[in-house]
């Protein structure tokens, strides 16, 4: 992920983002490594809110994808086309 590479993220949005790529993709599930980044930067309510909110993206996004959903067009892009 793109995000590793670059020097522009937190200490603390590191540990959101590895915690979002373990919860998202759960092919090894969440390393002891990815939970002690965690927990070192989040509080346990937080990392609950955190994992919450990640849960919730997670359901709309396979509900998306499974029901095929797609985004409105842009009304700024339907006058260019009509122009």
């Amino acid at each position: 992920m793109v995000w590793r590479e670059t020097p522009l993220f937190s200490a603390r949005e590191r540990a959101a983002l590895a915690w979002t790529e373990a919860l998202t993709l759960l092919t090894e599930g969440v390393s002891d490594e990815v939970y002690a980044l965690a927990r070192a930067e989040f509080s346990e309510k937080e990392l609950a809110y955190l994992t919450s909110a990640i849960a919730s993206i997670n359901v709309w996004n396979r509900l998306g994808v499974a029901y095929r959903w797609t985004p409105p067009a842009r009304q700024n892009a339907v006058r260019a086309a009509a122009s």
